[in-house]
C-alpha cells in the first residue's frame, strides 16, 4: 500500500506492540475484502502470520460496490472466500469478525448514498 512508504509496516507494528504492552488493550484491524484484489489466499496467510501471537482482532469488511467511483470494476469478495480468510486467521489463533452489510441492496450502504448524490442520481 502507498501509505507504507510513509509508515513502514514493521515500524507500525512496533508502535502497536508497544501500545499493547503498555495498555494490555486489543488492537482492532479493519480489512476490506475486494474480489481478486485483497482476497488472495496468500494474503490470508500473510495476515495470519503478521498477527499471530498478538493481541489482535480483525474485522473483515465486504466491499460495497459503488464506493468511490461508479465506473470502478471492483466487486465484493464472496462470502465463501471471506470465510476462508477467517478460517486462516482462526487457525493462527487470531480472532475475527465478518462485518454484516446492510443497505447495499438498495444502494444505501457505506459510501453509496454519497456517490449517488455526486452523480446526480
Amino acid at each position: 500500500m502507498p501509505v507504507e512508504q510513509t509508515y513502514p509496516l514493521d515500524k507500525l507494528m512496533e508502535a502497536l506492540d508497544a501500545y499493547v504492552a503498555k495498555t494490555n488493550k486489543r488492537i482492532f484491524y479493519e480489512y476490506i475484502m475486494i474480489n481478486g484484489l485483497t482476497d488472495r489466499p496468500e494474503y490470508a496467510k500473510a495476515l495470519a502470520d503478521l498477527l499471530r501471537g498478538r493481541l489482535a482482532h480483525v474485522n473483515f469488511i465486504p466491499y460495497n460496490p459503488g464506493e468511490g467511483s461508479s465506473d470502478s470494476k471492483m466487486l465484493p469478495t464472496s462470502k465463501v472466500m471471506i470465510k476462508k480468510f477467517q478460517d486462516a486467521l482462526e487457525a493462527a489463533g487470531v480472532p475475527s469478525t465478518i462485518r454484516h452489510t446492510m443497505g447495499d441492496d438498495i444502494d444505501a450502504a457505506c459510501g453509496q448514498l454519497a456517490l449517488k448524490e455526486q452523480e446526480g442520481k
